[in-house]
């Protein structure tokens, strides 16, 4: 299956994840977002399950015509802009059947699906929710935001809180574990090398304990937030 990636991705890490996966897509480019977040996936697409993706209507069409011969690709309702505010709406993170997000922003089309299939709606203040979450499993996660940690641990999902600041994000101070990993073929791939994280045996016991994937560092550089890695 396909999995998208940003499209300014470093070339050494895109390689890494075509030699596990080789049918990779390179993000849209939304000029109304500002660098280096218009070419993040992760605010561009959700995939609420294995038959079906939400696309932000600036760059729909785009999607549906790579993905549509995988996936079903559905215009959701919110448009991306320059606000923080106004490029989150499908920047949500589905845990097992509960779904984090910030309902004031998040993209209604999206909702109403997943209150329709019966998943449960869970409010967090933080708007990149899906960049600041890692999921491992249904049940558990990597994340740097205390708030989201206090809020997961609420509802019973296993939770690893690390410290903010050692993923990079060009222009901004630091980026997120979130926006630096994904999922793809059984393998948690990291955007650079997840041994250079000060937590890092902290992080892979908790991914040993609660998941059986296989950590796969794409680089040995820093990890570095590109938006998340989206298998479809």
């Amino acid at each position: 299956m396909p999995v998208v990636i940003d499209k300014n991705m470093d070339s050494e890490m895109a390689d890494n994840i075509k030699i596990i996966d080789n049918n990779t897509i390179k993000s849209f480019d939304c000029s109304k977002i500002y660098a280096p977040l218009n070419t993040h996936p992760d605010l561009q697409i959700h995939k609420v399950s294995d038959d079906r993706v939400y696309a932000e209507p600036c760059c729909f069409e785009y999607y549906k015509e790579i993905l549509s011969p995988h996936i079903e690709v559905i215009k959701g309702n919110s448009v991306n802009g320059g606000t923080y505010t106004s490029h989150v709406a499908y920047n949500i993170a589905r845990v097992g059947k509960n779904i984090f997000c910030n309902t004031k922003y998040a993209d209604k089309n999206i909702i109403d699906y997943y209150e329709k299939n019966d998943y449960r709606i869970i409010h967090i203040n933080q708007g990149y929710s899906k960049c600041n979450i890692c999921i491992v499993s249904d049940n558990a996660v990597i994340t740097e935001d205390s708030g989201i940690a206090r809020t997961m641990k609420a509802v019973k999902i296993n939770v690893c809180e690390i410290k903010a600041g050692s993923v990079g994000l060009c222009e901004f101070p630091y980026g997120f574990i979130g926006g630096a990993s994904g999922i793809v073929n059984n393998n948690l791939l990291f955007c650079g090398d997840i041994k250079r994280h000060p937590q890092y045996d902290e992080i892979c016991r908790f991914i040993n304990e609660n998941s059986d994937l296989k950590i796969v560092s794409l680089s040995e550089n820093k990890l570095w937030d590109y938006g998340s890695i989206i298998e479809i």
